[in-house]
């Protein structure tokens, strides 16, 4: 969770701060993380699935998250952080005159998820009053901010891309000639675009036979993606291997070549700053975070929102190209650990704490 990762990091980087988290937890789901030095207070909710909140955790957190938010002393906190203008950020009337800040990531964007129009269109009033009553907007990525200032031009945005614990992750230390061993992780839904992928490969299996592509992830498409690999005949080199744990991936993302991921909708992609611990170069649609996360040619490569065709060529490019992959995984794997890190990120963070203290008079502690 983005929200654990950046107070751990702001735990090491200033000790000094004090931090209180109020965070939904479904303890059917996993056991409740560990935070020494952060007063972490669990709000019981009921996930549809650990990807996936739904409409009764959200209810069960305002419920519940409203009584635990009272109860917290408001001299032992200067400011509000919250992950979510909807539905989180509906409890800011209860900040007691703190200023509050906001991370956006996607869903809680107007406009920004089509898939989810009719929720971004019953939450548009209350979200709005959200969006324009924070100090700061922490959006992930250019697009999530350009299209907050088209809902909320007077809105407050900075740009804070998310981090990643790279040292949780085997970095790939030996590199084959050519990338032939390609993956993805995804939710399987329409936007992520991964029949896009699995076309690539059946198309690029015709002349270089030993290219494989290996999926992770569970979703609404996995039945019709299996009907694709079956009637593309390619069982023997597309695996669908759905959900598996984070720690399974940390170990070994490092065995694979490049991670591909074309997806249209894409807030910011966190999987893609995985992908890059591990050392690998990834490859994405240049189109939402992707754009910010991926330097062409250092780090990656990007392609045409919805340029299939391009797909098939890039990927082909890295199957074929002496020692493309491993120039990319090196260099995605120090974007990693040095521009994209929680550390680098956690001062950001503050820096804007500092700052909307600053602007009230008040100095941060």
């Amino acid at each position: 969770m983005v929200m654990l990762d950046l107070a751990v990091a702001l735990r090491t980087s200033q000790p000094q701060l004090h931090q209180t988290i109020l965070s939904g937890w479904d303890f059917s789901l996993g056991p409740s993380p560990a935070l020494p030095g952060i007063d972490l207070k669990l709000i019981p909710v009921t996930r549809n699935n650990i990807h996936h909140t739904g409409t009764l955790a959200m209810g069960q957190f305002l419920w519940r998250g409203a009584r635990a938010f009272r109860s917290v002393d408001p001299s032992t906190y200067e400011i509000v952080h919250f992950h979510f203008s909807v539905p989180t950020g509906i409890l800011a009337p209860l900040s007691r005159g703190k200023p509050y800040v906001c991370s956006l990531h996607g869903i809680d964007v107007p406009h920004f998820v089509s898939e989810a129009a009719l929720f971004q269109t019953l939450v548009a009033p209350i979200n709005r009053r959200i969006l324009s009553g924070a100090a700061r907007l922490f959006a992930p990525s250019r697009h999530i901010a350009e299209t907050v200032l088209r809902a909320c031009p007077a809105a407050a945005v900075e740009i804070i891309p998310h981090g990643v614990a790279a040292s949780s992750f085997h970095k790939k230390t030996s590199y084959p000639k050519f990338a032939r061993r390609f993956v993805t992780i995804a939710r399987l839904l329409p936007w992520k675009r991964v029949g896009n992928v699995i076309e690539a490969i059946v198309d690029l299996h015709k002349t270089i036979p030993d290219v494989t592509l290996t999926i992770f992830g569970e979703g609404d498409l996995r039945s019709s993606l299996e009907d694709l690999i079956s009637a593309s005949r390619a069982e023997a080199y597309v695996s669908l291997n759905g959900f598996v744990s984070k720690e399974r991936l940390q170990a070994t993302l490092c065995t694979y070549d490049a991670f591909v991921l074309p997806s249209i909708s894409e807030a910011f992609g966190l999987v893609f700053l995985e992908a890059m611990a591990a050392g690998l170069p990834v490859v994405a649609f240049d189109f939402g975070g992707p754009t910010d996360i991926i330097t062409p040619g250092v780090d990656g490569l990007l392609i045409k929102r919805d340029a299939v065709e391009d797909l098939v060529q890039v990927l082909g490019d890295l199957a074929t190209t002496p020692n493309q992959a491993a120039e990319l995984g090196n260099g995605a794997w120090r974007a990693a650990t040095q521009r994209f890190s929680w550390t680098a990120i956690s001062k950001r963070y503050f820096a804007a704490y500092e700052s909307v203290l600053a602007e009230r008079g008040v100095r941060a502690s």
